[in-house]
């Protein structure tokens, strides 16, 4: 869960919505906006917090602002 708390510190501003839904065997896919930003099935491990936060700066662009830590 530290991968989505830190999405959500940093870009809570940014969705409208968020889900969490549970998978089965440990699956954990990363998603925004329908467009999937990182499968632990097809990357056969796990995303890292400061990963999956450069994955969803990247995909917001550089218009969306980071809120501070």
């Amino acid at each position: 869960m530290r991968v989505v708390s830190a999405i959500l510190h940093d870009y809570k501003h940014a969705f409208d919505e968020v889900r969490i839904v549970r998978g089965e065997k440990g699956s954990f896919v990363l998603s925004c906006d329908g467009a999937v930003l990182f499968s632990k099935h097809d990357a056969g491990r796990s995303v890292e917090p400061d990963e999956a936060l450069a994955i969803v700066r990247a995909h917001l662009g550089p218009g969306v602002p980071v809120m501070e830590r």
